[in-house]
C-alpha cells in the first residue's frame, strides 16, 4: 500500500477534462442545489431517469462541486437492454463533490443497475447510517468502471452480484474509509474478473 494522500501516486491518475456542452448538468438542467441543506434526492432521481433513456441526446450526467444531501435511495434501473447502457456519472472533484446520506439507517445510497457504464469522482458519505454506498444489480452487469471515488462511513462501499452476478468490472484509484463490513463485497456465482487497482482501504471490515 501507499500513502492515501498521494492516491498511490498522482502519476497513475488520469487527468480530468470537462464538463463539455454534451454533458447534462444536475444543477443547471435538473435543479439540484448542492449546498448540503436542500434535499436533492428528487432532482438527482429525475436526472438519472432522463439520462438513462436510450433516446437521450446526453449520456453523461455531471455534478459540479457541492454537497448533495439525499434522504432516500436514488436508483439507476435497467428498464430495457439499452437503458442505461453506456452512460456515465461524474463529479467535478472527488474531494469536493459529495453525495451525503441523510435518510433512514440501513438503506443503500445508490442502486446502480447500469452496464457498459462508469461512475467517477465523488465522495459517497454514508454518515454512519447508510448500509451500502453503491449497490449493483439486480440484473447481470459487465464492463463497468468505478474510478477516483471516495467511500466512507457505510457498512459496504460497493456491494455487487447479489442475484445474477457482475463481471469484468474495474475499481481504480478509489479510497475506502470506515466501511464497517466490507469495502467491496463481490457476491454470486457469476461475479468474475474484478480489477481493483491502486486503491486505499482504511479501517474497513
Amino acid at each position: 500500500l501507499c500513502a492515501a494522500a498521494t492516491l498511490c501516486g498522482t502519476a497513475a491518475a488520469e487527468e480530468f477534462y470537462g464538463p463539455f456542452p454534451s454533458w447534462a448538468d444536475v444543477k443547471v438542467e435538473f435543479g439540484a442545489v448542492g449546498d448540503g441543506k436542500a434535499d436533492d434526492t428528487a432532482a438527482i432521481q429525475k436526472a438519472l431517469e432522463t439520462i438513462r433513456g436510450k433516446d437521450s441526446p446526453k449520456k453523461v450526467l455531471y455534478f459540479p462541486a457541492g454537497t448533495y444531501r439525499i434522504t432516500d435511495t436514488v436508483k439507476l434501473m435497467r428498464i430495457s437492454h439499452s437503458e442505461p447502457l453506456g452512460m456515465s456519472i461524474t463529479g467535478e472533484d472527488p474531494e469536493k463533490t459529495i453525495i451525503k446520506w441523510d435518510g433512514p439507517a440501513d438503506q443503500s445510497m445508490i442502486i446502480y443497475d447500469a452496464w457498459y457504464a462508469s461512475i467517477s469522482r465523488f465522495t459517497l458519505d454514508g454518515a454512519g447510517k447508510a448500509k451500502t454506498a453503491i449497490e449493483h444489480g439486480p440484473k447481470f452487469a459487465t464492463a463497468n468502471e468505478c474510478t477516483d471515488m471516495i467511500f466512507k462511513d457505510v457498512q459496504f462501499g460497493i456491494e455487487a452480484g447479489q442475484k445474477d452476478g457482475i463481471a469484468e468490472t474495474a475499481v481504480l484509484r478509489c479510497r475506502f474509509y470506515r466501511c464497517s463490513k466490507a469495502a467491496i463485497s463481490i457476491q454470486g456465482f457469476n461475479s468474475l474478473d474484478w480489477y481493483i487497482w491502486d486503491c486505499w482501504f482504511e479501517d474497513c471490515g
